[in-house]
């Protein structure tokens, strides 16, 4: 079995390079932001328009997701933007 390190280098030689710092921050538990933004990043396959286009409202990281649009911005459309990836699609 594959030790936490291990693995960790693995998953960070697969990323691109841009998110790898932010990724090795937030294991290495040096910032909740960081650990927040990788989250994020992963979930939505380090597509940034993707993170501030999230649909997952329910998600506890939704309030404080990275690459937010400015404020109101979402309130004055009469529907969000749809994500380009479903759930499903990603396989959760």
């Amino acid at each position: 079995m594959k030790t936490r390190q291990k693995k960790i280098a693995d998953k960070i030689a697969q990323m691109p390079i841009s998110f790898k710092a932010t990724y090795k921050r937030a294991t290495e538990g040096k910032s909740l932001r960081a650990c927040i933004n990788a989250q994020c990043q992963e979930c939505c396959y380090y597509q940034i328009q993707e993170v501030r286009n999230c649909t997952s409202f329910t998600c506890p990281l939704y309030a404080v997701r990275p690459y937010q649009l400015p404020q109101g911005s979402l309130e004055d459309q009469d529907t969000p933007p749809e994500s380009t990836y479903s759930a499903k699609e990603r396989g959760r």
